[in-house]
Order: structure tokens, then sequence, then C-alpha cells
């Protein structure tokens, strides 16, 4: 009775340390996965800052392309305008002098 005794505390020891072994690998394998997580969330994190910094310096450069263009033509028309304002003034000043000629040679 003695020895059965002594024979189930050895088969308890020994599951014991069985259970803690496998107990012992389940939590390197989970700290394992976690780590694995934790990388590839990090390298998905960078991956994508990396997308949004590139494409809002494409968005930056095309915008300011665009910008450029539109001043650009905008400028072009406004200088336009003054060239044409100051033929207008020429024209009407001249026609003017003539008929103020011709009021003064009536005379």
């Amino acid at each position: 009775r003695h020895a059965l005794r002594a024979l189930w505390r050895i088969q308890c020891m020994v599951r014991r340390m069985i259970g803690a072994k496998i107990v012992r690998g389940l939590r390197e394998e989970r700290a394992a996965t976690r780590i694995q997580t934790v990388w590839r969330r990090y390298d998905a994190r960078h991956a994508f800052l990396a997308t949004v910094t590139i494409t809002s310096w494409c968005q930056r450069i095309w915008r300011g392309r665009n910008g450029r263009l539109l001043y650009q033509s905008l400028d072009e028309e406004r200088r336009s305008i003054v060239i044409q304002k100051y033929w207008r003034r020429f024209t009407c000043y001249k026609h003017f002098n003539r008929q103020k000629y011709a009021v003064l040679v009536l005379q």
C-alpha cells in the first residue's frame, strides 16, 4: 500500500512536470506570436506612412504646378487687358484731339 501511494505521488509529479512543460511551451508560443504581431503592425504602419508621405508630396507638387499655370494664364490675361486699355485710351485721345482741332479750325 505504501508503494502504491509513492507510485501515485511519482505519477502526479511527472504529470505536473509534463503539464508545466506544455504550459511553458504555450506561453513561449503566445509570446512569439505577440512579438510577430507587433512587428507586422509596425512594418505595415511604416509602409502606410511612407505611402501617405509620398502621396501628399505628389499632391503638393501637382497642385503647385496647376496653381502656377493658372496664375500665369491670369497674369497674361491681365497684361493683355492693360495693353488694350492703353490702346483704347490712345485711340480715343487721338480722336478727341482731331475733333478739338477741327472745332478750333472752324471757329
